[in-house]
């Protein structure tokens, strides 16, 4: 029997009150709840600690049924007939149009912000100022299980 997806709601947050905040609370980066009131109320805290102390985060709240799925995007790209596959992790709670808009228009569709992410996996691949030499031939998205649950 498959299990049905549950709907929750996420927090995802960071920033240089991170430390502070997982030893007062014990917060993980990311948090699933049952609701979006539990899930206020945790958010709520983070801010008003971080704020109180002057302390930089950040915080994006997702809601769905495959919050718990990290979104991937995968791609063929060519470079001056050079070919070969790349993946980028955009994480939990992002959605697969929001990962391909950022490939294909965003800032990630720039040939320096490419060459960056394939000369990562492929260490012999040049870093290139800003263009459009780099051609995505074919870009998807997927969600996949953690590595870590």
């Amino acid at each position: 029997m498959i299990d049905e997806p549950k709907y929750e709601y996420l927090l995802h947050w960071w920033g240089e009150c991170e430390a502070r905040i997982k030893e007062k609370w014990g917060y993980d980066e990311y948090l699933w709840f049952d609701t979006e009131e539990k899930r206020n109320t945790v958010r709520k805290n983070i801010v008003n600690y971080a704020d109180k102390n002057h302390w930089g985060y950040v915080t994006a709240c997702y809601q769905g049924y495959l919050t718990r799925k990290q979104t991937i995007a995968c791609m063929v790209w060519n470079y001056r007939g050079r070919v070969g596959y790349l993946e980028y992790n955009f994480g939990y709670g992002f959605s697969t149009e929001d990962a391909m808009y950022m490939f294909e228009e965003g800032n990630y569709n720039c040939d320096c912000n490419l060459s960056s992410f394939i000369s990562e996996k492929y260490k012999d691949f040049p870093e290139l100022e800003c263009g459009d030499e780099i051609v995505l031939e074919n870009l998807w998205g997927e969600f996949r299980e953690s590595n870590n649950e």
